[in-house]
């Protein structure tokens, strides 16, 4: 038998949707180092994109930037959606690997 971990699985999952491009629900499960990752991730390219936005107004256009931007982004929506979708699978485990089954 499996231990259940303390943690809310409904928790798990509304972070990992609405702040998963930050690792929000990785820091939740206490998943620090992958949590650091994304985090470091989402603030890049969030930088990025202001950096882009501020200084298409003044100068022509940046396309490497954009780039980084769309890849960082992209990256970080796929490893989001996935972890969204083991958390509503049932299969989330926090940083003990205790399986995160409560809602």
């Amino acid at each position: 038998m499996e231990e259940t971990s303390p943690k809310s699985r409904r928790t798990t999952a509304l972070l990992a949707v609405f702040l998963g491009c930050f690792g929000m629900h990785r820091f939740y499960l206490d998943k620090t180092p992958s949590a650091v990752a994304m985090l470091v991730m989402g603030i890049a390219g969030f930088s990025i994109l202001g950096t882009i936005l501020s200084v298409r107004s003044y100068y022509i256009e940046p396309i490497a930037p954009a780039f980084v931007m769309i890849a960082i982004f992209i990256a970080l929506g796929i490893w989001a959606l996935v972890d969204f979708i083991v958390t509503l699978a049932g299969k989330t485990r926090d940083s003990e690997g205790r399986v995160v089954k409560n809602w």
